[in-house]
């Protein structure tokens, strides 16, 4: 899932005639890494109303790749399959929900309290649920039982990121400022 920033040069260079030719190269590809940037930011800022984000290595796996002079393309990606996934939506298969074993929907489930380590305990099991899904169990010391894992055969991913439609608006409303800006900074500094 990429989302590729690509303007023609001859085209620009033709319509910036009177300017420094050799300095639209370099003007194009700060444009087009800063409105990659800008496309970035905007993605984290969005992150935290779409999703509960638990740590931040979520947002660090958003990233840019930068143009350069002889190549004008930056892009802006996720390095995190799963979050593909929630850009285009996807079926899983063998998906384990946390119930009980978190103590708020911000917590982060120590690895301790995962399925595989629990179900190594003596009082924990699992079994089928009736709706055809699994669920693991731990027998409490008053014989009631506690569900604290559901995991589902089957999984269904609805797109909900909204990731390519964020970076398209964002360059839509970034890239000719940054593009006039880097122009502006290329032609002062010009030798």
């Amino acid at each position: 899932m990429d989302e590729f920033i690509d303007v023609n040069i001859p085209e620009v260079v033709r319509d910036l005639d009177r300017f420094k030719r050799d300095q639209v190269p370099f003007a194009m590809a700060s444009g087009l890494t800063a409105t990659a940037k800008d496309g970035q930011k905007e993605v984290h800022r969005q992150l935290g109303g779409r999703f509960t984000i638990r740590r931040k290595w979520v947002e660090r796996g958003v990233r840019i790749q930068a143009a350069t002079k002889r190549k004008p393309e930056a892009a802006v990606f996720s390095r995190d399959e799963f979050m593909v996934k929630q850009e285009s939506g996807s079926v899983e298969r063998g998906v384990s929900i946390p119930r009980s074993v978190r103590r708020s929907s911000r917590t982060v489930v120590p690895r301790g309290r995962w399925p595989g380590a629990l179900l190594k305990r003596p009082d924990v099991f699992i079994k089928r649920l009736p709706r055809g899904a699994r669920g693991v169990f731990q027998k409490m010391k008053n014989g009631r039982l506690k569900l604290l894992w559901i995991i589902e055969d089957v999984a269904r991913v609805k797109p909900r990121w909204g990731f390519g439609k964020t970076v398209r608006k964002t360059v839509a409303k970034k890239w000719e400022k940054n593009f006039g800006r880097a122009l502006a900074r290329a032609l002062r500094t010009a030798r």
